[in-house]
Order: C-alpha cells, then sequence, then structure tokens
C-alpha cells in the first residue's frame, strides 16, 4: 500500500499583515540570514586615539592655565602687569601667525576693535567686580567649574557631532570667567583676567582649527599649565599630572584594546537611509 503523502509545513514569508498559522513570537531560521556585523568598521590604531586625547587635553589645559591665572591674582603669586604683557605678547605672536599663513584679517579693524575692548572693560571692571558680592564664595566657584565643563563638552573639537556649540562652549567659558573675577581684588586684576580669558576663549579657537591636530601645540599648552600647577600647588601638579597621562595614554590604549568587542549588528530591520544625492542625480 502506498503510503500517505504528509503535508508540507508552510514556508514563513517576511510579510506583516498575513496570518501565515505561526505564533506571533515566531522567528524562521531565514530571519537572520541578511544580518551583518560591523560594516565598514574603522579600526582606530593607537596613535589615531591619542591624536583625539591630545585635542581634549589641550582645551584642558588652556581651561587650567585660566584657572591659573585666577589663583595667581587672587593670592598675589605675581604682578598682574606681567601676566597681561605675557599674555598681549602671545595673543600678538598669535595674531601674526593667523592673519600671515592663514587667514587675510583688516588690522586696522581689528586695532580699533582691541581699542574698544579696553575702554569697555576698563569702565565695566568696577560693575563686574562687585556684581556677585551678594553671593557665596563657594557658589561662584562651584558656577565657574560647572561653566567650564559646559565649555569643554560643547567645544568643538574639530568633529561633525551635533552636540557641538561654538556660542554656547564659548558663552559658558566667559561666563564662568566673569563669575571668577568678581572674586578678585582690584579692578586691573579683573581686567587681567578677563583679557586673558578672552585670549583663550574667543581669539585662541580659530587658530587651533587651522593647527588641526598638533601635537606640538598640545604639548606646548600641556607643558604650560602643567608647570603654572607646580607653582601654585605640588599636590595639585602631582593630580594634574596623573590626569594629562591618563587621558593622553591610559585611555586611548583602553579604547583601542577593547575595539575587539565592538559589535554593530545592521540588517533589514534597521531604518532607511536616503541617499539625496542619488535622488538628485537621476533627477538630471
Amino acid at each position: 500500500m502506498a503510503r500517505p503523502c504528509q503535508p508540507r509545513s508552510p514556508l514563513w514569508r517576511k510579510v506583516l499583515y498575513e496570518n501565515q498559522g505561526f505564533p506571533d513570537n515566531y522567528t524562521d531560521t531565514t530571519f537572520l540570514y541578511e544580518l551583518k556585523k560591523n560594516v565598514n568598521l574603522r579600526i582606530l590604531k593607537f596613535s589615531d586615539a591619542v591624536s583625539g586625547a591630545r585635542l581634549l587635553s589641550r582645551e584642558i589645559s588652556v581651561v587650567a592655565l585660566v584657572g591659573e591665572v585666577f589663583v595667581a591674582l587672587h593670592d598675589h603669586l605675581t604682578d598682574p602687569l606681567l601676566l597681561l604683557l605675557c599674555c598681549s605678547f602671545l595673543t600678538l605672536v598669535g595674531y601674526v601667525i593667523y592673519v600671515t599663513k592663514y587667514k587675510y584679517r583688516s588690522i586696522f579693524l581689528d586695532v580699533v576693535l582691541v581699542c574698544s575692548y579696553i575702554v569697555i572693560v576698563t569702565l565695566m571692571s568696577p560693575i563686574l567686580k562687585t556684581l556677585t558680592k551678594t553671593i557665596s564664595t563657594d557658589t561662584i566657584y562651584l558656577t565657574s567649574v560647572l561653566m567650564m565643563l559646559g565649555h569643554l563638552m560643547f567645544y568643538d573639537y574639530d568633529s561633525f557631532s551635533t552636540t557641538v556649540s561654538k556660542a554656547l562652549s564659548f558663552n559658558s567659558a566667559l561666563f564662568g570667567s566673569l563669575c571668577l573675577a568678581s572674586r578678585l581684588n582690584s579692578d586691573f586684576d579683573v581686567f587681567v583676567l578677563l583679557t586673558v580669558a578672552v585670549s583663550c576663549f574667543a581669539l585662541l579657537p580659530p587658530l587651533m582649527t587651522e593647527f588641526g591636530r598638533s601635537n606640538t601645540v598640545a604639548s606646548f599648552f600641556d607643558l604650560t599649565a602643567l608647570t603654572g600647577t607646580y607653582f601654585i600647588s605640588q599636590t595639585a601638579f602631582l593630580f594634574y599630572l596623573a590626569e594629562l597621562l591618563t587621558l593622553n595614554l591610559s585611555i586611548p590604549y583602553l579604547i583601542v584594546r577593547w575595539q575587539k568587542y565592538k559589535e554593530n549588528i545592521s540588517g533589514p530591520w534597521d531604518e532607511a537611509k536616503p541617499s539625496i544625492g542619488r535622488v538628485e542625480k537621476k533627477r538630471r
């Protein structure tokens, strides 16, 4: 006798709005056929990771320099006029490099702008010194730290991140500097600190953008900030040295080492990515 033919099990199809006789939590073996892992994955080298870390380290050093200038003025560790002359000289050198090598600017307009800044800040220094007189010093210091952290968070480290905001980064740093300036003893000290802050947070970023990932420039700021920390507090010097070593060596090493554990999966369930350029070419 011929054996009765057994009914074949229905084939599963990737159709959402159709009852195929399968349970809702059914997963067919063909579902993961189009699974892809680590598509277009970029493998970072240790030098690449260090180069990216140096950008953050450089900006932290710039913030540290402003903090060191505040401590030096507040505790009378150095002559304010000497700090102003050093800042003016370095700013002039950076301006000459920027104008001659990267972008030409009208020197006359820049001189007018500098003169306007000197007049305005000189007139505003007495007001800024007493602006937060009714607020406790601890609150001022905490606000300054938070503002500087906001500056570091939104600073443009030559990236295309959506969190980058040059205006927010600059305003945060300037507000933090104003808070610190309100705790200084004289109007001239306020003028010096604000001049250093404007040089570091307003005039320096365009030049740093042109320099890019220059290890020489990053090393200059790191060593300058580290040296200033040493003369202020040896304990702070050790902590800052540990931070630089961790940020520039340990963290890049861990990033490169842990890349093997990274798995990006992609498949037909991902959101569609329209190619606008291709559509425009087809229309043409």
